[in-house]
Order: structure tokens, then C-alpha cells, then sequence
């Protein structure tokens, strides 16, 4: 029996998670709007009734119900999302637990890959660095590797984390020409700027903004510049990327980082935006 069913359940639980998050979203901004009318409509009559102030009791109400749709829309979320981590955990080795004990033991590059090396500081500009070939190790400047699969996507990316630098200069085409980003994503770097991270589309994937690009994998890199600034560590960075179908947006990251010898996990959904965001 093969992992595919199993796979596309999983998939299709996330998009459900997914839908389920925007319509409950789409319904409580219905009903926000709809309270703001009614508000509207007995200022405007001047209604007099028990109530010191019918007004504030209608947006009360009108607050009461957003409140109970956030939650259910909170609920459904985790509900679905459970659901489709405990089928994922279905695909996985039994032996798997010891994966944040060894990052380096996690889908080890094949010996069979041709490694590309890079350099940056070279007159003419790698191809390699914005079209990167598939199944191949591209190495660059000796500090990062990154890995991709048959369609030329990054599947993982290893360095390690010395210093921190002035940001790296952004390549503003390679992150507009960035493919299959969605409304509200943002062209995240996978080696942020700040650590020397390459502008450049080999290091950069479509990430929701607010809640990923800004939120979690920002948290994470902030705790990577304190250990590198403050307690003179080094941090060795381990990402896989995992993806669904021909996108190029991956749908989960799974960042391990390790800091004296101690390995911490991360797992990071990259859920879109709410339907509306810009």
C-alpha cells in the first residue's frame, strides 16, 4: 500500500482547515457589517426603548456574535489541522520521534547529486542562483547548501549561522517574478538578509506574510541574532520544505536549529492569508 491516499487525505483536510477558516472569517465580517447597520438604523430612528442606550446594546450584541464565530473558526481550524497531523504522522518512521535529536539524519542528501558551487562574489551572476536545476546540492560561497528536488524546488537548506551582517542587497525582480505567490504572501527568505542570505529567487519562497514571514520564521530569526550577538553562539540551521503538487509555495517548513548541542524543532504551517487580503 502506498502513501498517496494517505497524502491526499492529509491535503485535502488542509484545504478544508483552510476554507473553513475563510468562510467563518467571511461570515463574522458579514454579520460586522450587518450590526453596524442595524446600529446605524436606530440612531437614526431614535428609538426609545428599555435600554438606556439601544445603540451600544445592538453593537454589543453585534460584538458577541464576531467574538462566538472567531471561536468557532479558531475550533474548526485546530480540529482539521489535528486531524491531518495525525494522519501525516501515519507516513512517518516509527523511528522518526529522534528526528529533533539529529537533524543531520533527516532526508540526507543522496550521494548521487551534483553539487554545484557558487560563488557570489564572481563577475557574472551563476544561472543557478535564480533558476536553480533540479535534483541537484548548489552551494554557495561554501557556507550554504541548498537542495532540490525533480522540479527544481528547494526541498532543504543548511548552514551554519556565525555572524550577522549589514542586509544583503534585495533583488526586487526576484521577488516580484516570484511564482505562485498568493494575495497577502511575501517573498521570504529562507537565509534571512541579515545572516548573509542571498536575494536572489534560490533562496526565496512564497510565505504568508503576517503570520509567517513577519510572525514565526521573523520569532525564529530573532532568536537566532540574539545567540549570534548577545551569547557569541554559532546556530546550525536545518530547513526542509515541503510542498504540495507543482506549486512552488511550500506548505510547511520544518526548521530545526541547534545551539550547544541542543536541537529545537520547529514546525511552521504556511497557511494563505484570510480571502481579502491584499
Amino acid at each position: 500500500m502506498t502513501d498517496r491516499p494517505i497524502e491526499h487525505a492529509v491535503d485535502g483536510l488542509h484545504e478544508a482547515r483552510d476554507e473553513a477558516s475563510r468562510g467563518v472569517a467571511d461570515v463574522a465580517d458579514r454579520a460586522r457589517k450587518a450590526t453596524d447597520g442595524i446600529t446605524r438604523m436606530v440612531e437614526a430612528a431614535n428609538v426609545r426603548s428599555g435600554t438606556d442606550n439601544p445603540a451600544a446594546a445592538v453593537a454589543d450584541l453585534g460584538q458577541a456574535i464576531q467574538a462566538v464565530l472567531r471561536t468557532l473558526g479558531d475550533e474548526l481550524q485546530s480540529l482539521l489541522g489535528g486531524a491531518a497531523d495525525d494522519l501525516d504522522e501515519l507516513r512517518r518512521p516509527a523511528d522518526n520521534s529522534a528526528a529533533a535529536d539529529a537533524p543531520t539524519a533527516v532526508a540526507a542528501v543522496p550521494d548521487e547529486l551534483p553539487v554545484i558551487k557558487v560563488s557570489t562574489g564572481a563577475s557574472e551572476r551563476h544561472p543557478a542562483l535564480n533558476n536553480p536545476p533540479p535534483s541537484s546540492v548548489i552551494e554557495v560561497d561554501g557556507a550554504v547548501r541548498y537542495t532540490t528536488d525533480e522540479r527544481g524546488r528547494v526541498i532543504r537548506t543548511q548552514s551554519v549561522l556565525v555572524e550577522t551582517t549589514p542586509d544583503q542587497p534585495r533583488d526586487k525582480y526576484a521577488q516580484t517574478s516570484l511564482k505562485d505567490k498568493l494575495p497577502g504572501d511575501h517573498a521570504g527568505h529562507i537565509i534571512g538578509r541579515i545572516f548573509g542570505g542571498i536575494g536572489q529567487r534560490l533562496n526565496l519562497v512564497p510565505m504568508e506574510g503576517k503570520n509567517v514571514n513577519n510572525g514565526q520564521y521573523a520569532a525564529l530569526e530573532g532568536q537566532w541574532h540574539d545567540a549570534i550577538t548577545k551569547d557569541k553562539k554559532e546556530v546550525e540551521l536545518d530547513v526542509h520544505l515541503f510542498y504540495n503538487d507543482h506549486t512552488r509555495r511550500p506548505h510547511k517548513l520544518e526548521v530545526y536549529h541547534t545551539i550547544d548541542d541542543k536541537t529545537e524543532l520547529t514546525i511552521i504551517r504556511n497557511k494563505p492569508a484570510p480571502k481579502g487580503t491584499p
